[in-house]
């Protein structure tokens, strides 16, 4: 965890407009569908303390609509607000070794939030937004320039919400950094 640096500075270049409800995991007895693991990169944080947490079915619903697919894109309802920098701190990593920082928190106070349809019924699962943005800076990890993508998500215990609250102190939820195909450089 040396290499990770904390804290660390990206330029925000656009959030994503979608929220995904991961249901199911590899404790599941259920195929999911499209992604046979859809959170292999998403921080299980708070009552999840692994993968193996996610061992229900990949039976995922919301108001209109319920299939067997452990995934479901839902449009957010209150949208995450562009932001010039967005600071990032706390570094951790979860249970699964993947490294994810506690906070996130711009110049100006405010903290990425995101909020979807909630689940038919109560449900073990993972709500998780992302946004594209610019390092600012060298680090060991990345150069100064390089577009990342910031994964947020936030851990659930029999819950049917899907809302996304970026912490300015721990908590559920947390920010995982992730390179880009091609190593993309922003001019």
């Amino acid at each position: 965890m040396a290499v990770v640096p904390d804290p660390v500075t990206f330029k925000v270049v656009a959030f994503t407009d979608s929220a995904w409800s991961l249901v199911g995991g590899v404790g599941g007895n259920d195929d999911t569908f499209p992604f046979a693991s859809p959170g292999d990169f998403v921080p299980a944080l708070g009552p999840a303390s692994g993968d193996w947490f996610y061992q229900a079915s990949a039976r995922v619903a919301v108001a209109d609509f319920s299939a067997n697919i452990g995934t479901i894109k839902l449009h957010n309802f209150v949208p995450q607000v562009p932001v010039s920098d967005l600071v990032l701190s706390g570094k951790g990593k979860d249970n699964e070794f993947r490294a994810y920082y506690s906070t996130a928190i711009s110049d100006s106070g405010y903290r990425p939030s995101a909020a979807a349809a909630p689940l038919s019924g109560p449900a073990r699962h993972r709500t998780v937004t992302a946004a594209l943005v610019q390092a600012t800076e060298d680090t060991a990890l990345y150069r100064s320039g390089e577009l990342l993508v910031l994964v947020f998500s936030e851990s659930y215990d029999l819950s049917d919400q899907n809302v996304i609250v970026a912490p300015s102190t721990g908590g559920d939820t947390g920010v995982a950094v992730y390179r880009t195909s091609n190593l993309l450089i922003a001019p």
